[in-house]
């Protein structure tokens, strides 16, 4: 009897100490299945991270092969029209020779025929005809007190000579007077430029280029993305201005200038590319350390920005009533300085802002 309770009882706290160890395991196994959850839970969340990544760099991809497409179509373009400019020089060049030339060739026949008008032409000729022609050539001489035989000018036939005058002489000269008045207007024009002489004297200096004309003038065209875009778009050769309220200038030069739509446009690979300041007068040129990169950038119609020399200075919107335009701090990074800077003060207000037309 007491055997069979000793049984009963050993048998009890085996099935006790079995209990335990099966909560221990079902725990344990639960434990186990909730950790592998999470861990699936997290390698999706990464996955998920993973493709939108993807996403990114295919419309990041896209969007370069998009620019890259551009820049291609406008260097294409640029070539062309330069060659076509090449052509016209060409063909100017070989009409002036032609010209000169051909005044030449009358000049020298003009000379040719004054002198034969001048200088009395004797041939011998026998009996009457001799006679006549010494009492003819008597007539159109007279002797001077050293009895020296002085002809007489045909005045008629020599103003004949001297007014008679080629088709191709009469087109030099209309030439000659067309490039006058062309400079004469552009002596009118250059008198008209909303901007100071020494400023142009300054602008020219640093650019080797002529000013031709301003073609965009914050104060009077109005200081928002809109407006510049509609003056700027597609002009080539243009050199940026900035005024601020503290008297200071710089600016940048483009080549060309991309046209915006509903995204920023950038200009990328402008080998004649550059940024400048004017301390006490003096013109500073900055170059990019690296050619084959963005060096301009023009934002759209309705964005909060206007224009950006990429890695120098950003011109916001209603630039000229806020402090918001300002400089890059990768200036050093991008620009060879000299160790100068562009002006002394990370942000700028705006007192007028142009776009100046090259040649």
């Amino acid at each position: 009897m007491e055997e069979s309770i000793h049984n009963i009882e050993l048998k009890q706290f085996v099935f006790e100490k079995y209990m335990d160890n099966r909560t221990v395991a079902d725990k344990y196994l639960i434990d186990s299945i909730t950790t592998i959850q999470q861990k699936g839970n997290e390698t999706q969340t990464e996955v998920s991270t993973l493709n939108q990544r993807l996403s990114q760099l295919e419309t990041k991809v896209i969007q370069l092969e998009e620019e890259n497409k551009t820049l291609k179509e406008t260097m294409e373009k640029q070539i062309k029209e330069r060659s076509d400019e090449i052509e016209k020089m060409n063909q100017r060049y070989s009409l002036l020779d032609s010209i000169l030339k051909d005044v030449v060739k009358s000049l020298e026949e003009m000379k040719s025929q004054n002198k034969n008008t001048l200088t009395p032409v004797i041939e011998k000729k026998e009996g009457k005809e001799i006679t006549e022609k010494i009492q003819k050539e008597d007539k159109e001489c007279e002797t001077n007190v050293n009895n020296e035989i002085v002809f007489k000018k045909d005045e008629s036939n020599e103003n004949d000579v001297l007014q008679k005058t080629s088709p191709i002489t009469e087109t030099a000269k209309t030439q000659i007077k067309d490039e006058e008045k062309q400079e004469i207007e552009v002596d009118e024009l250059e008198e008209e430029l909303p901007i100071d002489k020494e400023l142009k004297s300054q602008i020219e200096q640093i650019s080797t280029k002529k000013v031709i004309d301003v073609i965009y003038k914050g104060t009077e065209d109005g200081f928002s993305a809109e407006e510049f875009n509609r003056c700027v778009g597609s002009y080539k050769n243009i050199l940026f201005v900035i005024k601020t309220t503290k008297n200071e200038v710089f600016g940048g030069y483009c080549s060309d200038v991309p046209v915006v739509d509903d995204i920023a446009r950038g200009v990328f690979g402008d080998k004649n590319h550059f940024v400048f300041t004017i301390k006490n007068n003096v013109p500073i040129k900055f170059v990019k350390r690296e050619v084959n990169s963005y060096s301009t950038w023009l934002f759209p119609d309705d964005s909060e920005n206007i224009l950006c020399f990429a890695g120098a200075f950003l011109i916001s919107g209603n630039c000229g009533e806020n402090e918001e335009s300002r400089l890059s701090g990768n200036f050093k990074r991008e620009y060879e300085d000299n160790g100068q800077t562009i002006i002394d003060h990370q942000n700028f207000r705006v007192s007028e802002f142009f776009a100046i037309q090259l040649e």
